[in-house]
């Protein structure tokens, strides 16, 4: 391996965003028959770029899908569904059909909430946000 290459690699700075991610994986790629157990090493690089790709298509695919917005009619019942998980907590306004969404990711001392502490929680967020309003 050259010297001044391998000075490079040492000196290259953490990376920003996934295309110097990439960069970085590709330069060191080049060398990967040199490193012992390099795939293992940048697994969990090229996880995140797998993991980062896969979020983007996912939210792309569900820009492009959105409902169309519904106007409320408030002589009918509203219906709220919450739904919470370990990581976030999600709610549906319904009537008739889904009129809105509301989604967060939970803080870490939320997390350790009881699942009907977290739909409660979810409840309370829509409420403070005004999201459905």
């Amino acid at each position: 391996m050259d010297q001044s290459e391998v000075g490079c690699l040492i000196n290259w700075p953490f990376p920003d965003s996934l295309k110097a991610l990439r960069g970085f994986l590709g330069l060191s790629g080049y060398y990967r028959r040199f490193i012992k157990h390099y795939g293992i090493l940048a697994r969990p690089l090229t996880s995140l770029l797998k993991k980062a790709t896969a979020a983007f298509e996912q939210l792309k695919k569900a820009l492009c899908l959105a409902l169309m917005s519904v106007l409320p009619n408030f002589q009918l019942e509203f219906y709220i569904d919450a739904d919470a998980s370990d990581f976030g907590v999600g709610a549906i306004l319904q009537q008739g059909r889904l009129m809105a969404y509301f989604s967060r990711g939970l803080e870490v001392r939320h997390q350790a909430l009881s699942i009907y502490e977290k739909e409660m929680l979810v409840v309370l967020l829509v409420v403070k946000s005004g999201t459905f309003i």
